[in-house]
């Protein structure tokens, strides 16, 4: 049987991980698992968040919690891709309280699943697999979130009124795995809360960059230990003729990025992988499958949002963009 890897969390230390869903009909002809990168939840559950939290983070020798470091933004009214702070961490480690102000948690009944970023003041863009056969008037979100225990100062939840799975999605094959979830109000940004920026155009293939991909999915595959804070990790994005060499199935609609040792995993479905580009942060991927987690030679599988813009922006007519 064939295993789907849904995501919502991220390995940092080294590794990416995601939670898995198992699908008796999924049967995919590839080596390995094929899973989703997302959290192991059943749509019929209806429990209370029972996550862990790791307590307040502290900064090394001062036996007190830091305060975030983030940028002084310039009052504008839209400002896009802009993290909250002046540093960054490399090599698969915790995030800053904050850090990327446009990440999203999704929660089914309260109880976190998958991971979204916040394109605009309406709208979530996520992974199609994390929207099929899930309630609507059942998830929520929830943002400016660090710590996966909902704790964080600042952080704030909102109900969704509306689902949208791309047309053409193939949950066997993962072509096509987009969806959009329309917030029940609007939010204001401010110097705190932006989105995240789209690909500024289509075409790119993107390989030999640096990604950046955030979530709270597993630290190592089938580990089922969540992070108690959001992470991050780099990732090398490969050509998607040199990831077909991996054996690896895909379209034109997947990008390929990861390495041994540095991956997305189960929970972090649905999360962003960046390119930062004239000091801001664009999302071109969205976690999606793979085999495995931070196996060699395989990388995990995103969707490649430049060539969804047209869909998005045709879906979320009534948001604004930065």
């Amino acid at each position: 049987m064939e295993v789907m890897k849904w995501i919502g969390v991220l390995f940092i230390g080294g590794l990416l991980a995601d939670e898995m869903m198992t699908f008796s009909s999924l049967n995919v002809e590839q080596s390995g698992s094929v899973t989703s990168k997302m959290m192991e939840i059943n749509p019929s559950w209806k429990v209370n968040s029972t996550r862990k939290g790791s307590g307040t983070r502290k900064v090394k020798g001062s036996g007190k919690s830091p305060i975030p470091r983030r940028i002084i933004v310039p009052q504008r009214s839209c400002e896009c891709g802009i993290p909250n702070t002046s540093t960054r961490i490399v090599g698969g480690q915790d995030t800053l309280t904050q850090q990327y102000p446009w990440m999203a948690m999704l929660q089914y009944n309260g109880r976190f699943y998958c991971g979204g970023s916040l394109i605009n003041p309406n709208y979530i863009l996520t992974a199609a697999h994390c929207l099929r056969d899930f309630s609507t008037p059942s998830i929520s979100i929830t943002l400016l979130a660090h710590k996966l225990d909902g704790s964080t100062p600042g952080t704030f939840n909102k109900k969704i009124s509306k689902s949208q799975i791309h047309p053409l999605y193939n949950p066997t094959t993962f072509d096509n795995d987009i969806g959009l979830l329309k917030l029940e109000s609007s939010v204001k940004f401010d110097e705190l809360l932006r989105p995240v920026c789209l690909p500024y155009s289509n075409g790119d293939n993107y390989a030999g960059q640096m990604g950046l991909v955030t979530g709270w999915g597993d630290t190592s595959e089938n580990s089922h230990i969540l992070p108690s804070v959001l992470r991050e990790v780099y990732v090398p994005i490969i050509s998607n003729q040199q990831c077909l060499s991996k054996g690896i199935t895909i379209t034109r609609n997947m990008i390929c990025a990861g390495e041994e040792g540095r991956d997305s995993c189960q929970g972090d479905s649905g999360g962003p992988l960046h390119i930062k580009s004239t000091n801001k942060y664009q999302q071109i991927g969205i976690v999606s499958w793979g085999l495995g987690c931070a196996r060699p030679d395989k990388p995990g599988v995103y969707t490649r949002v430049s060539n969804y813009i047209q869909w998005i922006t045709m879906s979320t007519r009534d948001g604004s963009y930065c």
